[in-house]
């Protein structure tokens, strides 16, 4: 394999199995096996029996399930372009485990938290439990979060992350809290988006410690 595309392995899996997910399930159906057998609690699971009988792939594995084309391309090319710089500079082995992290925190508060947002029909602010959701937008919403804290805080690593990205995301995220692309994992996205910021500050101390 090309060096290339070696530094960017983890992430190119990632978004392949993404695709293949997506192509599989007959675009997203949420009805076809294969998306239940990936959903965190499927058949209005709200105890997490099929988790705690063993598949516990279920933690991780609702970020690999996308529901329309849209969501999916919005996804796999915010990947490349932060997974793909975390993978470079913190390495496949951290990179990976960063991903895991986010993915298995932001499932399980979405899924005990339910999916929080304003209905601009009603006006009321809806936060209702819910295991039917999917998407890498929880772990997307964290790498942005920790690319952002080691661009500001150490830019000798290389992170890059333009004005232009930050204000697509922070507009994404409120344009998702209320609503305007229907039900969105807001839950998901918020802590996704918090752990990588905690994640991101406390790595930059913990170096600033090493180094004296």
């Amino acid at each position: 394999l090309d060096l290339a595309v070696l530094r960017r392995l983890v992430t190119l899996t990632l978004s392949a199995a993404c695709v293949g997910v997506f192509v599989s399930s007959n675009f997203g159906d949420s009805a076809t096996p294969l998306v239940q057998a990936l959903q965190i609690a499927p058949d209005g699971d709200t105890t997490l029996e099929h988790i705690r009988r063993g598949e516990l792939w279920r933690l991780v594995s609702p970020i690999f399930v996308h529901f329309n084309f849209l969501h999916l391309l919005f996804n796999l090319l915010m990947l490349l372009h932060l997974g793909r710089q975390v993978e470079q500079r913190r390495g496949p082995v951290r990179y990976l485990l960063l991903v895991l992290v986010l993915g298995i925190a932001s499932n399980l508060a979405q899924f005990y938290l339910g999916d929080a947002g304003w209905n601009l029909g009603t006006g009321n602010f809806t936060f209702a439990p819910s295991g039917n959701f999917g998407g890498m937008s929880g772990v997307l919403y964290g790498l942005f979060g920790f690319v952002w804290v080691k661009s500001r805080q150490e830019p000798e690593l290389g992170f890059v992350l333009s004005t232009g990205t930050i204000v697509l995301m922070i507009v994404w995220l409120f344009l998702c809290l209320f609503s305007v692309f229907g039900s969105v994992a807001n839950v998901a996205h918020g802590v996704g988006l918090f752990l990588g910021l905690l994640i991101g500050y406390v790595s930059h101390v913990l170096r600033a410690v090493r180094q004296g």
